[in-house]
């Protein structure tokens, strides 16, 4: 019936009306904190009704597409030159490369890519396969424990993952 169609559909996906008074507050604060707290809670509802469907999806979303484009990708030189924030957040897509020179007057290619915004959960699944690969590359220097905080905190509602242990306090304000 129209009643519970309603009602089910705002359990589909984010309601950004769905808030209490303290998320409210908080959400002028920090910009659309209430949508990514209501992902990481629909990520987890989703493991927890059914972990199977959930695994399937997830490899069809993020396991899957981190084998493809890792394939593709690593067939240009100048893969090592996307940071790794862009490898962390997007979907990386080389399309090309350029010759040019640095500053010091030594050649190097720059990549040419298409990015496409990657899900919390597809994060949680593909930026440790990610690292696994590019670590047998030698293209990923972070620790073990460093790519599991950027991940988490890539997944968190109020991301951490970028804070500069140099000047933390300028990082957390730009956050």
């Amino acid at each position: 019936n129209p009643r519970d169609a309603a009602l089910a559909s705002r359990e589909a996906t984010i309601d950004f009306a769905k808030m209490g008074t303290f998320m409210r507050q908080l959400n002028q604060v920090v910009p659309f904190l209430n949508a990514r707290v209501q992902g990481l809670v629909n990520t987890v509802k989703a493991v927890g009704a059914n972990p199977n469907h959930f695994g399937r999806v997830m490899f069809w979303t993020a396991a899957y597409p981190t084998l493809v484009l890792q394939n593709h990708n690593r067939q240009y030189e100048s893969y090592k030159n996307i940071p790794q924030y862009f490898k962390d957040q997007y979907w990386n897509i080389i399309t090309g490369e350029v010759d040019t020179i640095d500053d010091d007057g030594k050649p190097v290619k720059i990549p040419q890519f298409i990015s496409i915004k990657k899900g919390e959960a597809q994060s949680l699944v593909a930026n440790p396969l990610q690292y696994f690969l590019d670590k047998g590359d030698k293209l990923d220097y972070r620790t073990t424990g460093q790519m599991i905080s950027d991940t988490i905190g890539n997944a968190s509602p109020v991301n951490f993952a970028s804070y500069d242990s140099k000047n933390f306090l300028l990082s957390v304000i730009g956050q």
